[in-house]
């Protein structure tokens, strides 16, 4: 597997893969840490390796060229290539693959949705490469239809959800009662995750809700105006600072919701880690969330892009403890469905059917 930089919700994954190919599984990477990634987590136990940096970054995407990529799969000459995207990198891999004979397996976690704004040349890089692979992962049902948009055939696709350690966040699960925040803001503070509306919806909810507290994680380059806007609106919010991974369940588990408003997200890892403490999530589409983990009215709302109606919805919420109560109990069960074990289960399944179909072929040429 070729991809950008390890994340804290594949490691175990990788791990699982690892174990059932008998350490044959290698991921390269190209880079250790992007700037705008402040994780700190163990490594897992599987073979990686790290190519020479060498990206830039344009409109706030970090673009990596590692040439080196090739001597590497020279070296290990994998049967199947999984690349995780179109950067030059990921091309390069792919044009290994093919040039050698090797299969490929294209990777995302995107969807119909984070892909409108594509160009032209984008749109057709991704058609070639899709027509000329041999199997297709998706992080959830968007990532599928997405596949699917470009016609890809339905026997070859597969989902490898994306994940978190749920044994471990249950642990620190609260009561209702005991739960010091009202609401929750988990993300950078970028445009994109929109802090600022985040900040209107605290306000309104602050006429409505006594003694409105307010949780915020998350750092960026909005931080100074958003922390600002808040403290304008006179909410009573804790802003702990950069939280190590291994304590986020805790700032979880003492919320009452969290609110997930979002420009576009390929999937939002902020769902996982509220539902796998029973916190209600009040997301929308853009979310790649929503409609799969998070459901309407069953574990939490989608609702559009209007204040008053974000207001409205935490506010009957945050009142009604029965409500709330079957919601935290439904996303507790909904978030059962993204394990690491049924993660690593779509990447081996995509592994396993690619090397088949080439055991086939392979008989049927000696045959002749």
């Amino acid at each position: 597997m070729v991809t950008n930089i390890p994340a804290p919700y594949r490691e175990k994954v990788h791990e699982n893969v690892s174990k059932y190919f008998w350490d044959e599984y290698l991921v390269v990477y190209a880079d250790k840490k992007e700037s705008n990634r402040e994780w700190q987590f163990d490594d897992g136990n599987y073979k990686k390796i790290f190519l020479k940096k060498f990206l830039f970054e344009y409109k706030e995407k970090f673009i990596h060229i590692n040439f080196d990529v090739w001597t590497i799969l020279n070296k290990y000459n994998p049967q199947v290539v999984i690349t995780c995207g179109f950067n030059p990198t990921f091309l390069m891999a792919f044009l290994w693959a093919k040039l050698k004979h090797k299969k490929h397996i294209c990777m995302t976690d995107g969807g119909v949705g984070s892909e409108k704004r594509l160009s032209f040349l984008h749109r057709l890089v991704r058609k070639v490469v899709y027509k000329y692979s041999d199997a297709f992962i998706g992080a959830s049902d968007k990532s599928l239809d997405l596949y699917r948009c470009y016609r890809c055939d339905e026997n070859k696709l597969f989902k490898s959800c994306l994940c978190i350690d749920n044994d471990y966040y249950a642990k620190f699960i609260k009561k209702m009662e005991d739960r010091k925040y009202d609401i929750m803001f988990s993300g950078r503070f970028v445009d994109g995750k929109m802090p600022m509306f985040f900040a209107e919806i605290c306000d309104e909810l602050n006429k409505k809700i006594i003694d409105l507290k307010v949780l915020i994680i998350g750092d960026g380059e909005l931080k100074s105006v958003f922390l600002d806007k808040l403290q304008e609106y006179k909410i009573n919010f804790d802003y702990p600072g950069f939280i190590d991974q291994k304590k986020l369940p805790l700032y979880y588990a003492d919320s009452k919701i969290l609110l997930f408003p979002t420009k576009t997200d390929t999937w939002g890892i902020v769902a996982n880690e509220a539902c796998a403490v029973g916190t209600p999530v009040i997301t929308m589409e853009s979310a790649g969330v929503s409609g799969e983990l998070v459901k309407h009215d069953y574990n939490g709302y989608i609702l559009d892009l209007n204040i008053e109606t974000w207001a409205k919805y935490s506010e009957s919420l945050l009142k009604d403890n029965k409500l709330h109560s079957i919601f935290s109990k439904n996303s507790l069960e909904e978030v059962k469905n993204y394990s690491y074990r049924r993660a690593a289960k779509g990447i081996i399944d995509a592994i396993n059917y690619v090397k088949i179909k080439n055991k086939k072929r392979s008989k049927k040429r000696w045959i002749n």
